[in-house]
């Protein structure tokens, strides 16, 4: 007896994953726009406090220029131009997040994180490509060493001349652009119906006939007693 193809009978996985990722689609889509209201309070949650490192520096915030500023000054800022900071500066992702590498005034290149949410540029309103100068988030000295995968990352861009400390702009309060959110809670609600829709279309269809078991069935072999 010819033997059918698995195929014959597995049609129903397949209308089984059409019929979910369907589901998923438009859950993803309902879910993506309620999350307006969700990022700007997931921004007003991470929003570094005024003073701390990471926030908008004031006027009273020295500037720093060289290695030897930002070792005298417990907290400081930097200001440079706008094109630079955002379009010409190299650096690396580490951990989703892009470290710049600065050059100071005394030829040193230092690697910096920074709360792009903080930076301040010349005049209210403009873009950061437009504006002329950038005034750079409340930073402190961290004396804390690079590991060997944060240098081979920053080495690829020039690299760094001093691997003993970096510039802390952050303080753990860089945020995700609202592009990205979207994206990564679409994603995970997506995931989620489609697991959701899997498990119900399946049981569903099992428990009505529509589909056969997701496992045939062994036939029991008739054994006659003696």
């Amino acid at each position: 007896m010819r033997r059918r193809s698995i195929w014959y009978w597995r049609w129903d996985l397949l209308l089984t994953v059409l019929l979910s990722a369907g589901i998923a689609f438009g859950a993803q889509y309902l879910y993506e726009q309620t999350l307006e209201e969700g990022y700007q309070a997931y921004l007003e949650k991470n929003a570094a406090e005024e003073g701390s490192v990471g926030a908008v520096a004031s006027e009273d915030i020295p500037l720093a220029e060289t290695l030897a500023d930002m070792e005298n000054n417990e907290y400081f800022t930097m200001e440079m131009d706008s094109i630079t900071l955002n379009s010409n500066s190299p650096g690396g992702y580490i951990d989703g997040l892009f470290w710049h590498i600065f050059q100071l005034e005394d030829g040193t290149r230092i690697a910096a994180k920074v709360n792009s949410d903080s930076v301040v540029y010349r005049e209210e309103g403009e873009t950061p490509m437009t504006a002329s100068y950038a005034r750079l988030p409340i930073g402190t000295l961290a004396r804390e060493s690079l590991t060997d995968d944060q240098l081979e990352e920053l080495n690829k861009y020039h690299g760094v001349t001093v691997d003993t400390c970096y510039i802390d702009m952050e303080g753990g309060h860089a945020t995700a652009s609202q592009e990205d959110y979207v994206e990564y809670h679409g994603l995970l609600a997506w995931a989620a119906a489609f697991a959701a829709a899997w498990i119900i279309i399946r049981f569903v269809g099992v428990r009505t006939g529509v589909f056969p078991p997701m496992l045939p069935k062994k036939k029991k072999e008739r054994t006659d007693l003696p």
